[in-house]
């Protein structure tokens, strides 16, 4: 098996958080941390993001501050275990 080297340049500014990341590390897990990191971003099965989740909350709350207001689903309690149902119902919604 050979050895194959990429590198990449990371800005000091905008990558702070992935130096701090890589600077904890010990030298000798960095590759391997690297491509777990790498690895787990491929196997994403919906490629959704926190940054995706984050942007839609965010339109969300634009949304719902510009007064639309969100409706309520149909009432579909067939999957809901009876306890769950019954705390549900209790908030009122």
């Amino acid at each position: 098996m050979a050895t194959v080297v990429y590198s990449f340049s990371l800005d000091n500014q905008e990558d702070k958080d992935l130096m701090r990341w890589l600077d904890n590390l010990p030298k000798r897990e960095r590759s391997g941390e690297i491509r777990k990191a790498l690895e787990a971003y491929l196997g994403q099965e919906s490629g959704l993001t926190l940054a995706d989740v984050y942007h839609a909350i965010m339109g969300l709350e634009q949304k719902i501050g510009n007064g639309i207001v969100l409706a309520a689903c149909s009432e579909n309690t067939a999957s809901e275990p009876p306890d769950i149902a019954a705390n549900l119902d209790g908030l009122g919604l």
